[in-house]
């Protein structure tokens, strides 16, 4: 995709009517001095077409060391049972009284641990089958799907997890406990491989044109940094980005597995070096980057009102733009309200200014390329 034919809808002149704007003029009129900026994109479903976090975690379905877990230690990593201070429950306790309306939770809440609960009890039983049958295909494609659909239903809950218990990661993350960086490099490798990488060419022919005009860029993402850093240093991303340039949730370097002894309990904070890099977090690594590389931080792209509104709200509170990535075939009113909505809300404003809802871009593409494929023809 050539980047001078790229069109956008701002959310001042576009969203209502219908009309779009070639990104070269609004970069021209509203991003001066790349020399002096840096920009920051989300990973996964925004540089990238598919959740690359999924897809590595549906790869390791298919390396059977990958799954050396006894089974005591499988449903414990599924639903710990070790208490956390300062409320003294376990996960495993949490999800039990929302799913029975012991606790304060919205419908949504109580709907998704009915459901998680129901699929512990299965994949504990699917597991165990596996144990004694590791070559069955019919087991084994069953327990994916209902691994990835149990996945599915913890990422949402993850924000109902952390008020009670920080940032600890209880999403996929969780079964690499004991795993190294090689072995998530390995599932990166494997993926791009199949052709399962797909990247969003217009958001890469940006990026790739903010580079040629002297800007520094950085990929901040929830995902794991060594499985990214491995996709951007084996494909095409690696000519607008170096593997320096992701900032990403860390494996603790002494990631060994770690259950206390008797209890098959798992604190879940040691498996991450700091904090997992989601919502405000990436405002306060892009802050640090910001200062450490003296450069303005004003160009954020995202593709999630929860995950990556802060770091928008944080580039337009900077004069800066923010580029929504929206599938095709949705409602991009519908999306351009609920970014409207959680931006105002960081920026502690009852409303946003047309100004500044001319710097939110909207953009709708629906064309990819295997990235061990897009060609530098923009």
């Amino acid at each position: 995709m050539k980047f001078e034919s790229i069109c956008v809808q701002t959310g001042h002149d576009g969203i209502q009517n219908g009309q779009v704007s070639l990104v070269s003029d609004l970069l021209d009129e509203q991003y001066k001095e790349p020399e002096k900026k840096l920009a920051a994109t989300d990973f996964d479903q925004t540089l990238t077409r598919d959740d690359i976090g999924a897809l590595a975690f549906m790869e390791s379905f298919l390396q059977k060391r990958f799954w050396d877990f006894s089974i005591k230690e499988f449903e414990e990593l599924l639903a710990p049972t070790k208490p956390i201070p300062p409320n003294l429950l376990s996960y495993r306790d949490l999800v039990t009284k929302a799913a029975n309306g012991n606790i304060k939770a919205s419908s949504e809440v109580q709907k998704n641990s009915t459901r998680l609960l129901e699929l512990f009890s299965s994949l504990k039983g699917l597991y165990g089958s596996l144990q004694k049958n590791p070559d069955n295909m019919v087991l084994q494609e069953v327990f994916a799907k209902e691994m990835l659909e149990f996945d599915e239903i913890v990422l949402p809950l993850e924000v109902f997890f952390s008020d009670f218990f920080g940032n600890q990661i209880f999403s996929r993350t969780r079964f690499l406990v004991g795993k190294s960086n090689l072995d998530t490099k390995k599932l990166s490798q494997n993926i791009l491989k199949k052709g399962k990488v797909q990247l969003n060419d217009a958001v890469f022919s940006i990026f790739e044109e903010l580079k040629k005009r002297g800007g520094e860029q950085r990929i901040v993402t929830t995902n794991l940094k060594s499985i990214v850093r491995e996709i951007v240093k084996e494909s095409v991303l690696g000519e607008v980005f170096s593997e320096d340039d992701v900032i990403a949730t860390m494996l603790a370097k002494n990631g060994e597995r770690r259950f206390e002894s008797g209890k098959r309990s798992v604190d879940f904070s040691q498996y991450i070096e700091g904090e997992p890099v989601y919502g405000k977090r990436k405002v306060e690594l892009l802050r640090q980057t910001s200062v450490n590389i003296d450069r303005r931080f004003n160009l954020a792209a995202g593709d999630s009102v929860g995950n990556d509104g802060p770091m928008m709200a944080e580039s337009l509170k900077r004069d800066g733009i923010a580029i929504v990535v929206v599938p095709a075939n949705t409602d991009i009113e519908k999306v351009a309200q609920s970014f409207e909505v959680k931006i105002q809300n960081e920026l502690n404003k009852e409303s946003l200014t047309e100004e500044e809802k001319q710097r939110m871009w909207y953009l709708q593409s629906n064309q990819f390329t295997d990235a061990r494929e897009l060609k530098c023809n923009h």
